[in-house]
């Protein structure tokens, strides 16, 4: 971050926009209502004035200066040392020039370093199009003169973005928007534009919430694609890593290849999480730490089943080669949950992971282009950092073969197991059948199984 730079001071922001904002830019915040605008404005300002900037906030509004205080009281950011001077936003309507002078003066005698107008919408809603341009054209040149961050929030669908005056005189702008699924309300940041930002800048859209300390962002994973240490991008066909299971390792030459992903696909009851556990047992064994992620399954019920199996996890647990992440769907935010993958397999320093049951992630993530990408970043992070994972999902049960989302979701895997039911008229056989292996020979029979206390016996 450079000296002429000002951090927002909201978590995960400054790293998405490369350290900061411009010391002296004008930046708008756009979205629709509730989106956490006002929120995000107040932040920054709070966060600027605890480091001994002076922080002018200028709500166009009705309301009053104490039903703000009583606003930003509720958060854990809230700060006394903010200026807060509503704007009538019926005068600011009618008669727009007028308080626009009126601001100019505000911000002159308090000489802040950080301005936030919430909303600059209603500034000029009444001219005509023309002349609505001609008004932003000299509130832009008055902010030049402010020499200060200006922060500006504006009540604007991404659609609107291109008709709206204000949009062709900011040096930057930050889409804020919610979406509504089955279970839970998806919020979205986008930086669309940012004028001499820094190449560290993040694209694309990333992932935030709001809670009592405010607004906090979740970068995605997103790894450069010039880094080439440690061969990035490529799996290690020479150096295997055994699954535990002597006649599966013998399937595919040895054992899975290290750094790749493998999607190991199946119906209920059919045994994904017992190879899982045996992986990352194997691991282990080999003094390569390992990672468990899991929607269904708490960490007792996983240990419960480990032990059934003969395979004594605890040990591992206690000396921190082992980590269970465990969370509900319903309270898991996506990009969050990467992070978190990210740092616990940063900590510890994994090898291994498995992630079992990312059909659970089609709760919070419905669309399976989305869904697809979230994994796609999930993989390439991993392969970047030297781990080799598994990640089940279970297949519906009236379904006789694999559905297209899994094969989709198999696309940007390194390989794809199967695993199935038979059914006779004595038993149900279980089936097992490698469908794909990048970079690596395998035996493509489908072969039985058993699922003993010992863990999976393919028979010869």
């Amino acid at each position: 971050m450079t000296e002429n730079m000002i951090e927002s001071g909201i978590i995960g922001l400054d790293k998405i926009l490369g350290g900061g904002f411009e010391s002296s830019s004008l930046i708008l915040i756009a979205g629709t209502a509730g989106v956490g605008k006002s929120t995000f404005v107040l932040q920054a300002l709070s966060n600027a004035a605890k480091k001994g900037a002076k922080a002018l906030y200028l709500p166009i509004t009705s309301n009053t200066n104490k039903d703000f205080a009583h606003f930003t009281s509720h958060y854990s950011f809230h700060n006394d040392q903010v200026i807060i001077h509503p704007i009538d936003r019926s005068t600011a309507e009618k008669d727009p020039l007028s308080v626009l002078i009126d601001i100019g003066n505000i911000i002159a005698s308090s000489k802040a370093n950080i301005i936030a107008i919430d909303p600059i919408t209603p500034l000029g809603i009444g001219f005509p199009s023309h002349e609505q341009r001609r008004f932003i054209y000299t509130f832009d040149s008055m902010t030049t003169e402010w020499n200060c961050l200006v922060l500006v929030t504006g009540e604007l669908l991404h659609s609107e973005l291109h008709k709206a005056p204000i949009t062709h005189v900011v040096d930057g702008i930050i889409q804020l928007s919610s979406k509504t699924n089955e279970f839970t309300d998806v919020r979205h940041l986008e930086v669309l534009k940012l004028s001499g930002s820094s190449n560290e800048r993040m694209t694309g859209r990333h992932q935030y919430n709001i809670n009592s300390d405010g607004i906090r962002v979740f970068p995605r994973l997103v790894i450069s694609d010039s880094d080439n240490s440690d061969n990035f991008g490529s799996i290690d066909v020479v150096h295997r890593a055994s699954t535990g299971i002597v006649l599966l390792d013998d399937m595919i030459m040895g054992g899975i290849p290290k750094k790749s992903s493998i999607l190991l696909s199946g119906y209920s009851g059919t045994g994904k999480t017992t190879i899982g556990l045996q992986f990352i047992h194997a691991g282990l064994k080999d003094k390569e730490a390992g990672v468990i992620v899991s929607f269904y399954d708490t960490p007792a019920q996983l240990l419960q089943k480990a032990h059934y199996l003969g395979l004594n996890l605890d040990e591992y647990i206690k000396n921190g080669m082992l980590k269970i992440i465990h969370i509900l769907p319903i309270d898991a935010c996506p990009s969050e949950h990467s992070i978190l993958i990210s740092q616990i397999v940063e900590e510890i320093g994994a090898k291994r992971l498995l992630f079992d049951g990312i059909s659970d992630l089609e709760v919070i993530i419905p669309e399976t282009i989305a869904l697809r990408e979230h994994i796609r970043l999930l993989t390439r992070y991993l392969k970047h950092v030297g781990v080799t994972s598994i990640f089940t999902i279970e297949l519906s049960i009236l379904a006789e073969n694999a559905t297209i989302t899994d094969s989709k979701i198999a696309f940007v895997m390194d390989g794809w197991i199967q695993l199935s039911h038979n059914k006779t008229d004595l038993r149900i056989n279980k089936t097992i059948t490698i469908l794909k292996l990048s970079a690596s020979g395998y035996d493509s029979n489908v072969r039985e199984f058993e699922i003993t206390k010992d863990g999976i016996r393919i028979l010869p």
